[in-house]
C-alpha cells in the first residue's frame, strides 16, 4: 500500500479540500491512504469529533483510508498525534506527550528542521516515538535538509520511527514523498503497521529510507545533483521568507494565494 504522511484538509484554516475531494485526488495518484494531520488550533473538541466521524464515513464507503491525526501546535514545536480519541486541548508539548502516553498513541515531531534550538529538539526527541525526517513543504521536494538534520541526528534513538512527510495543503502541492506499507496477511490495521515500523519511506526521485535507521545520513545517500537542487530551493525560499517578513514589518501583506503559488515554484 502506498500513501502520504502529513496532510491538511479544509478542517485546517490553510487546507483547501474536503475529505471526499482529498481522497479522490489521492486515489487518482494511485495513493491508497493518507495520514491526516489537521491543526490543533483550528479544531475544537466538537469539530475534532466531527472530523473523526467524517473519516469513519469516508473509510467505510470508499477504497481510500484516512488515518486520523492532529498536529499539535506547542509553541516551540509541532507534535503529531495519530488516532487521538479526543482533542488534547493544550499547547504544552510535555502535556501533549503525557496525553499520548496515557492513550498509547504514536507521537511524531513534525518538521524539526524548522527549529533552531537543537537542545529543545533533543529534549522533545527524548520523549516522542517518531520524527518527520523530511518535510517536502519545509525542506523542499528535491532533498531533505541534511545540514539541519545533522544538528540533531546524534539525539535520535534506533527505535525512533522516521517519516518522509508531504505537508499537503492544496491542489498542486508536491506529492513526491510516499510511504510504502507492508500489506496483506494478519499484520493488523494500517495504523498498527505504521506504529510497528512495517513501512518504507520513498521519494519519487529514488531516495528511500527504512522506517528505522542506525546511520541516517549514510542511508539517505542523496545524489549530488538532487542535493544541489534542494540547497538552491531552500536558499530561494529563505530569500522569499525574508522579503515577506520585511514587507509584513512595514505593513504590506502578501496575499496568501500569491505566497503559496511562489512557494510551490521555488
Amino acid at each position: 500500500m502506498r500513501g502520504i504522511f502529513h496532510a491538511h484538509s479544509a478542517y485546517s484554516h490553510d487546507g483547501e479540500l474536503s475529505l471526499h475531494d482529498l481522497s479522490g485526488l489521492l486515489l487518482a495518484q494511485d495513493l491508497e491512504f493518507c495520514v491526516l494531520t489537521d491543526h490543533s488550533d483550528d479544531l475544537t473538541p466538537d469539530s475534532y469529533a466531527q472530523l473523526l466521524e467524517e473519516i469513519s464515513v469516508v473509510n467505510g464507503t470508499t477504497e481510500f483510508e484516512f488515518i486520523p491525526g492532529i498536529e499539535m501546535s506547542c509553541g516551540v514545536a509541532h507534535i503529531i498525534l495519530l488516532d487521538a480519541p479526543e482533542h488534547p486541548m493544550t499547547v504544552d508539548w510535555r502535556e501533549v506527550v503525557s496525553f499520548s502516553r496515557s492513550h498509547n498513541l504514536l507521537s511524531i515531531l513534525a518538521h524539526p528542521t524548522r527549529l533552531s534550538d537543537s537542545a529543545i529538539v533533543g529534549e522533545i526527541l527524548g520523549e516522542v516515538r517518531g520524527v518527520e525526517i523530511w518535510n517536502a513543504r519545509e525542506d523542499g521536494r528535491y532533498s531533505p535538509d541534511l545540514d539541519r538534520l545533522s544538528m540533531f541526528i546524534p539525539t535520535l534513538r534506533e527505535e525512533h520511527l522516521l517519516f518522509f512527510g508531504v505537508d499537503y495543503h492544496e491542489t498542486g502541492d508536491c506529492l513526491d514523498n510516499v510511504l510504502e506499507v507492508d500489506a496483506g496477511g494478519d499484520e493488523g490495521s494500517l495504523l498498527d503497521r505504521l506504529s510497528s515500523g512495517k513501512y518504507r519511506n520513498v521519494n519519487r526521485s529514488g531516495i528511500s529510507l527504512p522506517s528505522r535507521s542506525g546511520d541516517l545520513l549514510d542511508e539517505l545517500r542523496v545524489p549530488p545533483a538532487l542535493d544541489g537542487k534542494g540547497r538552491r530551493q531552500r536558499t530561494l525560499r529563505q530569500i522569499f521568507r525574508s522579503g515577506a517578513d520585511f514587507l509584513k514589518y512595514v505593513g504590506i501583506r502578501i496575499p496568501g494565494r500569491l505566497s503559496r503559488a511562489v512557494k510551490r515554484r521555488v
